[in-house]
């Protein structure tokens, strides 16, 4: 893939719209090529700043714009074999029924198209062989390797006593935002760990989510960070994994 090629399927990769092949064929480009790389940056950077952005029209604009529509025509009068008292709760109802199924099935679409987009991340890394970006077993190491790449500290326990040495870590993107990425080794297995802020909260056990393409995914939270967990290893071995992480997270 040349750079021209590249820069066509620049905004579709960023906005992990392409299929896995081609997205690793990109993704190889962009090792090899800064000029890319930077135009991958800067791409990324100005959706940020648009998103950032985007604000609510003040409430004088939209009672203005409001004003201005055109008033509906005037229906016939119903029969009137309901109150319209009736009539009012049953609409309200139907509504409040059209809203929650409206909501879920919106969250299942974005937890659907999440746990997709950790598979092909974990994925991707195998088969681009770009697992890490720090290669290192210290902790030590690779905590202080993210500083000025992220906005927040990853905790990074050291599992090698648990059987899950630390192999390295990398920068990675989840939802368009930077995530870190540790990545931990079972027997001759990779686990990534995607690491992101979220909303505080109390800690949450790991809590196993749908696999997705043959990989088994687990998710937890601990105060304002949120960790998920991707590796091809059975589930119970990864909840355990998971549970040695939390439980040795303060050891940062």
């Amino acid at each position: 893939m040349n750079c021209q090629e590249a820069k066509r399927w620049l905004g579709p990769y960023c906005d992990r719209e392409l299929d896995l092949p081609r997205a690793l064929e990109v993704e190889v480009h962009l090792k090899a090529c800064p000029d890319c790389e930077r135009a991958r940056q800067n791409l990324l950077s100005l959706t940020r700043h648009v998103r950032a952005a985007a604000f609510e029209a003040p409430a004088a604009l939209r009672r203005s714009l409001t004003s201005q529509q055109a008033p509906a025509p005037a229906l016939p009068p119903r029969p009137r074999f309901l109150s319209w008292f009736q009539i009012g709760m049953g609409a309200a109802t139907a509504s409040l029924l059209i809203g929650l199924v409206a909501f879920q099935l919106v969250a299942r679409v974005h937890q659907q198209h999440l746990l997709t987009e950790l598979a092909d991340d974990h994925m991707r890394s195998l088969v681009a062989n770009h697992l890490v970006d720090v290669p290192s077993s210290d902790r030590h190491t690779v905590r202080p390797w993210f500083e000025g790449k992220i906005d927040f500290a990853p905790p990074v326990p050291d599992l090698s006593v648990a059987g899950y040495p630390l192999v390295g870590g990398r920068l990675d993107y989840v939802e368009g935002h930077p995530a870190a990425a540790l990545i931990y080794q079972f027997n001759k297995h990779y686990i990534s760990v995607f690491v992101r802020p979220e909303s505080p909260a109390r800690t949450q056990a790991p809590v196993l989510l749908p696999s997705q393409r043959g990989y088994q995914i687990i998710a937890w939270q601990s105060g304002d960070l949120i960790f998920r967990a991707v590796s091809e290893i059975p589930e119970r071995d990864l909840r355990d994994f998971a549970t040695a992480f939390q439980s040795n997270a303060q050891n940062r």
